[in-house]
C-alpha cells in the first residue's frame, strides 16, 4: 500500500528515492514536525541551496501534511517500526566492527541513517527500540572521527533527550539543537 504523502510528491513531479540514493542525496532531507496527535508536517529541505539573505540556513522547498486521521490501523505503526529497525540494523552493522565507520561507509550515508532513525523514533512506542537506538547512536558517535557524523549523532541523542526518549543522562551533555529530520522512505 503506497503512502498518500508519497503519491502526492510523485504527482508534484518529485522523484522518490530511498534515503542515501542518487547524486544529490546529501543535499536534500526531510524534516518531520508534529502537526497534531495523528499528523506530521513533512518538509523537504535543501542543504546546498542558498537563500537571498546568504545566512547559510537550509532552505525549505515543499511541505506535505501526513495524517493518519486518528485511525487505529496498526499498519501505520508497523511501517514506522519496520523503517526504524532498518536504520537501526544498518547502524548496528556499521558500528559492530568497532572501527572508524567512515573508512568503510560514506559519511553522508551514516548521517542520513542517523537522521532518519532519529526522525522515526518519536513515533515508536516500543521502549526497547528507543533504548537500542540510543546505545547504537552513542557507539557510532564514539567510533566516528568525522565531525559532521558526530554532530548528527549528538543532534539525534539531544532530540531523543528533548522528547523524553533517552535512558542515560550523558546525552544531555550533547549541547546540539535537535534536527528532527526524517524522510518518507528508508
Amino acid at each position: 500500500m503506497e503512502d498518500l504523502s508519497v503519491s502526492a510528491l510523485v504527482a508534484l513531479g518529485f522523484p522518490i528515492l530511498r534515503a542515501g540514493q542518487g547524486p544529490l542525496a546529501a543535499h536534500y532531507y526531510w524534516k518531520a514536525s508534529p502537526a497534531s496527535d495523528s499528523a506530521q508536517l513533512l518538509t523537504l529541505f535543501c542543504r546546498a541551496c542558498e537563500d537571498a539573505t546568504g545566512s547559510g540556513r537550509d532552505i525549505p522547498l515543499v511541505a506535505v501534511l501526513r495524517d493518519t486521521l486518528g485511525d487505529s490501523d496498526s499498519v501505520n505503526d508497523r511501517d514506522q517500526r519496520r523503517r526504524a529497525e532498518y536504520y537501526l540494523n544498518l547502524l548496528d552493522t556499521i558500528s559492530a566492527a568497532g572501527t572508524q565507520p567512515e573508512v568503510a561507509y560514506d559519511s553522508s550515508r551514516l548521517k542520513t541513517a542517523v537522521t532518519q532513525l532519529s526522525g522515526l523514533l518519536p513515533e515508536i512506542k516500543a521502549h526497547g527500540i528507543r533504548e537500542h537506538a540510543e546505545r547504537t547512536i552513542e557507539k557510532l558517535r564514539g567510533l566516528s572521527q568525522d565531525f559532521e557524523v558526530k554532530a548528527e549523532c549528538l543532534a539525534a541523542l539531544d532530540s531523543m533527550r528533548q522528547n523524553g526518549q533517552t535512558t542515560t543522562a550523558g546525552v544531555a551533555a550533547g549541547g546540539f539543537e535537535a534536527s528532527g529530520e526524517s524522510s518518507l522512505l528508508p
